[in-house]
């Protein structure tokens, strides 16, 4: 898991183009299909109109967007290309099955707390606070945490998958609950060394030959 430490904070302006620079510049070392999975459509319309803008990046792969067509038609045309790139939101974070070199790389813009302006999650906020416990604590925490997994879990469906997670959020390093993710997603090891991972990518490179 690559985890970036020169990304700014989550709710800079400028958040979603930086973290698109930075994952993009592994794009060249991943032989397989990449997924990038936003948190709002609001950041996926920004990669969409960044990766137009910079289709340099892509490296002749092809670029297949939520929206654009049917979720099935893009999938199968991911596990058929083999070298996409993918970018999803909500609906991709789970129930993709996609195998062996047809994803290599799962791009994560932000830890994938539901916004608490969320009628939902307000009413079961306010549920917990008058039962006098911590609602993040005891929901948007959880709930995060399976769904950041279930992210995760895209890249990894049997045991001959391999792979990059590429999480640009840094407050899974900078907060206290950042722990929480970590051991959620065990015994993965985690670095924001980019050389390491660019080794860690060749080596599997060179072994799949």
């Amino acid at each position: 898991v690559y985890v970036p430490s020169n990304l700014p904070e989550t709710n800079d302006i400028q958040f979603t183009k930086s973290m698109l620079a930075e994952s993009s510049k592994l794009i060249n070392s991943v032989k397989g299909g990449i997924l990038f999975l936003f948190t709002s459509n609001r950041s996926l319309e920004i990669a969409k109109k960044w990766f137009h803008q910079n289709i340099n990046k892509l490296n002749n792969r092809s670029l297949l967007i939520q929206g654009d067509s049917s979720r099935d038609h893009l999938l199968k045309r991911f596990r058929k290309e083999e070298n996409a790139v993918l970018l999803g939101t909500r609906t991709f974070w789970e129930g993709v099955d996609v195998r062996g070199q047809a994803l290599n790389m799962v791009v994560i813009d932000k830890l994938p707390f539901k916004s608490p302006a969320d009628p939902l999650v307000m009413a079961r906020l306010e549920y917990l606070n008058k039962l006098g416990e911590n609602g993040f604590t005891e929901h948007q925490l959880p709930e995060a945490v399976l769904s950041l997994k279930q992210g995760v879990g895209r890249l990894l469906r049997d045991e001959n998958d391999y792979g990059l997670i590429v999480i640009c959020d840094n407050r899974i390093n900078k907060k206290s609950y950042g722990s929480v993710f970590k051991k959620s997603l065990e015994p993965m090891e985690f670095t924001s060394n980019r050389a390491s991972v660019i080794e860690f990518l060749e080596y599997h490179n060179n072994k799949n030959q």
